[in-house]
């Protein structure tokens, strides 16, 4: 019984680059007919099943900045997003102006490396996700959350060695969430923190 989703997008951009910095901005809008939504039963556990959701408008800005300075490199990405129902009916329930779930309205991703000499090199990342909601009818919230993750390597001619700390503050989050699942069960619970170690061959 599913239509087919159409979109109109809309898109502005604007890019600057020096020998030293690289910058970029987006502004984007994008209405939907038919949003597509996955949603579970209680007669089927652990199934996906889809239905269309009415009109979407999604309204947001992308910023990054790349720097680059002798051994540093350091970049910052930042995207806003507006995602919501425009004329959506569920079960008697008018859930028009509820925002989409499964996505967060902000989310930054930072990264900090140095390269060292004789091939060794480090780097720190983070990451921030907003808040965002688990079901179409904004009743289940989950919080915002940080992240940050370490990571050292060493690189010869074809051989390289790597090592690392995900999840270095040892916070608890959610790696996934199941849109719309039947009893609650909107939660994947993610690694605390963890530890890698890798070799990558190049020929």
């Amino acid at each position: 019984d599913l239509s087919p989703s159409k979109a109109h997008n809309l898109e502005w951009g604007w890019r600057h680059i020096t020998p030293q910095n690289t910058l970029e901005a987006t502004l984007y809008a994008i209405n939907t007919q038919n949003e597509i939504l996955p949603y579970e039963l209680e007669a089927f556990p652990d199934r996906d099943f889809y239905r269309n959701a009415g009109n979407t408008s999604r309204m947001g800005i992308e910023l990054f900045w790349q720097h680059q300075q002798g051994s540093w490199e350091w970049t910052v990405a930042y995207h806003y997003a507006s995602i919501k129902f425009d004329d959506y009916v569920l079960k008697d329930k008018n859930l028009s102006g509820n925002y989409l779930p499964g996505i967060p309205q902000q989310q930054l991703n930072t990264s900090l490396k140095y390269h060292f000499e004789r091939g060794w090199g480090t780097s720190i990342q983070t990451q921030y996700t907003g808040n965002l909601y688990v079901d179409d009818a904004n009743q289940t919230q989950v919080a915002d959350y940080f992240l940050a993750n370490l990571r050292v390597w060493k690189s010869f001619e074809h051989l390289s060695f790597f090592s690392g700390v995900n999840n270095l503050l040892n916070r608890a989050y959610f790696d996934n969430i199941r849109i719309n699942s039947f009893g609650k069960r909107y939660y994947e619970p993610a690694p605390l923190r963890n530890f890698y170690l890798g070799i990558n061959l190049n020929f």
